[in-house]
């Protein structure tokens, strides 16, 4: 009688080996049933199908899947803690709309009003990589017509004080963004 060591998690080929196979027209119970019988234990297709969604590529075949669908309105590479903040929520709605997608009553209720108080203090999305988003004075938009952001990433030592507005010199005029939605 043979014993089988279980494993309390597979090793999987590498992602490129796995995207390989996709591209190659396999489908994911396909592709589990190789990579099980190569590796001489069973896998599940729920890793593999995992393993091939973080390698990036798409359920089409040959289709590659970027992170950024809206890259106009989020041009930033965003880690995940500054991902889901209030700003880069409003501005993938921004997308959606500019996309022609139709937004939900609820979901217009949010991005309309957001809109408006940017328009109505004179400011756009700015993005600082050590502490994330804050609003900045209008005059340095340089996104998409349209789109209220400052593209270029806003160095740390370019913020005074980012709780407060400010004004030093050429220094950007700030105010820190909440990373949740704003109590109305």
């Amino acid at each position: 009688m043979t014993t089988r060591i279980k494993r309390k998690y597979s090793i999987l080929p590498p992602a490129a080996t796995l995207a390989a196979m996709r591209k190659k027209g396999m489908t994911y119970k396909q592709i589990t049933d190789k990579v099980s019988a190569d590796l001489g234990y069973p896998v599940s297709q729920a890793g593999v199908t995992s393993a091939i969604t973080r390698s990036g590529l798409a359920l089409d075949v040959g289709r590659v899947r970027t992170a950024k669908k809206y890259p106009e309105e989020i041009p930033w590479t965003l880690p995940r803690e500054h991902a889901m903040a209030w700003p880069v929520r409003m501005l993938r709605l921004l997308g959606k709309r500019r996309t022609g997608a139709e937004l939900s009553e609820y979901r217009a209720g949010q991005l309309d009003p957001w809109l408006k108080m940017l328009a109505a203090y004179n400011l756009v999305v700015g993005y600082c990589p050590e502490i994330g988003f804050v609003y900045i004075a209008d005059v340095y938009q340089d996104g998409p017509t349209g789109v209220p952001i400052h593209v270029a990433l806003i160095p740390q030592d370019s913020l005074l004080n980012p709780l407060l507005p400010q004004q030093w010199g050429k220094k950007l005029v700030i105010h820190r963004m909440s990373e949740s939605q704003p109590s109305t």
